[in-house]
């Protein structure tokens, strides 16, 4: 048992744990509930993120001895992002590699797209909706790797990807059924995650979800209804797939589309038709 959580209750409850009658949650594992600003990391990337700290530290003065521990906050938040840029470039050199060995024309071509795409994000701004969703993966990915946490959240999701989806869907470099594809690896990605827990904990949460969560819908900061062609999409994603995670709330309001509301109320059957080169689910997102 944790040392912390050791202190905080009595003699009684430990027996009790030890003798199997009590399980106390989270003693093994971070409880976050928390969600980065995602629409700044892909609109200027890690290392954007980098040069912000440098600013930091360039104009950091030490007054006081506790200013210290601001300086090596600044340090080890520039170590921490450089860290992800690597990790990120891992896969592409994979992803490189298995190219190079690919005897399948279309398999190899999607290895190579992998390929820059991993080299570029979340290092640099995304410049596609698959950038985009390569680059948040590779941050919710990492932040599991790194606290083992319950509840790391996606925020509004349909939000602040809609402009990159957008973007594509208006030059014709994406197609719906394209990015309903993208939007199922990472659900499946999603759902891969499991904790390491002790036996104790093993027996009493196993097969337990890691509470994320996904939000979309709303309203605007006008008050007006913030769904869009996106929240469709995801809609029709979840149906697809039929995965547990990420768990997605849908915001509800009195303005919100009567497409929407009608899908909810009966979704149409899902024919899955995936554009030629995006027919193999969980193979596009590393």
């Amino acid at each position: 048992m944790d040392a912390s959580v050791s202190k905080l209750i009595s003699n009684h409850a430990k027996k009790a744990v030890e003798a199997g009658l009590i399980t106390i949650g989270g003693v093994d594992t971070a409880l976050s509930n928390i969600a980065l600003d995602y629409p700044k990391i892909l609109k200027i990337g890690l290392e954007g993120i980098i040069t912000e700290i440098d600013d930091q530290l360039n104009q950091f003065q030490i007054k006081d001895i506790k200013d210290i521990n601001k300086y090596y906050f600044w340090e080890a938040a520039k170590i921490a992002c450089q860290a992800v840029i690597h990790f990120a470039v891992r896969y592409s050199k994979k992803a490189e590699e298995l190219a190079q060995f690919e005897k399948d024309p279309v398999r190899k071509k999607e290895l190579y797209a992998i390929t820059k795409i991993c080299e570029r994000v979340p290092a640099k701004p995304a410049r596609s909706f698959w950038e985009a969703i390569q680059s948040l993966w590779f941050i919710i990915l990492v932040l599991h790797i790194e606290s083992d946490p319950h509840a790391i959240l996606y925020g509004r999701f349909d939000q602040y990807m809609f402009p990159y989806y957008q973007n594509d869907i208006r030059e014709g470099s994406i197609y719906d059924e394209e990015v309903k594809t993208l939007l199922e690896c990472i659900w499946i990605k999603a759902t891969s995650l499991l904790k390491l827990r002790d036996e104790r904990s093993s027996k009493a949460f196993a097969g337990f979800p890691l509470f994320q969560n996904l939000t979309i819908g709303g309203q605007t900061p006008s008050g007006e209804d913030a769904c869009n062609s996106l929240t469709k999409l995801i809609l029709e994603a979840i149906a697809d797939v039929k995965v547990t995670q990420p768990s997605v709330a849908l915001r509800f309001h009195n303005k919100m589309s009567d497409e929407v509301l009608l899908y909810l109320k009966k979704p149409p059957s899902l024919k899955v038709v995936m554009a030629k080169g995006f027919y193999h689910k969980n193979r596009y997102i590393c």
